[in-house]
C-alpha cells in the first residue's frame, strides 16, 4: 500500500486523475476465494484513492492469470461498488488475451472509465502477440 499512495501522491502532484491497475499474477492456480477476497481489497484501495482525488482504472491484462478478463474486472468493480475503482478496456490485451469482443456487450452506460486503443502487427497469430506488436 506505501507504493500505492507515493503513486497516488503523484498523479495528485501532477493533476493526473487516474491511474491504471492491473495484476501481475501469473501463477497457475488462483482460486475462486482469491477473487472474492479482491472485492475488500479494491474497496481499501478505493478509500486510499479517493484521500488522493485519484481514480483507479482496473484494466485486464494477457498474461495475467487474475483479472485475465473483461468479464472478472467488471465483477471486480461492480462488486467492490466504489466510485474511485472503475473499469477500463485496453482493446490490444483484450483481443490478445483470454478476453472475447463480446465481454464488451456487458458494459453499463457510463461504467468504462477509459479506452486504451491499440493495433496490432495482423502478421502475427493471437496467442504470439505480445506489447511490442
Amino acid at each position: 500500500m506505501d507504493g500505492l499512495k507515493r503513486a497516488l501522491e503523484l498523479c495528485r502532484e501532477l493533476e493526473a486523475p487516474v491511474i491504471i491497475s492491473s495484476s501481475g499474477v501469473r501463477e497457475a492456480d488462483v482460486k475462486a476465494d482469491e477473487y472474492r477476497a479482491a472485492v475488500d481489497v479494491a474497496r481499501q484501495i478505493g478509500d486510499i484513492a479517493k484521500s488522493f482525488r485519484v481514480t483507479i482504472a482496473v484494466e485486464c491484462i494477457k498474461s495475467s492469470t487474475f483479472l485475465g478478463c473483461l468479464t472478472s474486472v467488471l465483477e471486480l468493480c461492480r462488486k467492490a461498488n466504489h466510485e474511485f475503482v472503475r473499469p477500463m478496456v485496453d482493446t490490444f490485451h483484450l483481443y490478445a488475451g483470454i478476453g472475447k469482443l463480446e465481454e464488451l456487450d456487458a458494459l453499463r452506460q457510463r461504467e468504462l472509465l477509459h479506452l486504451h486503443i491499440n493495433d496490432i502487427d495482423p502478421g502475427v497469430p493471437r496467442e504470439l502477440l505480445t506489447d511490442a506488436d
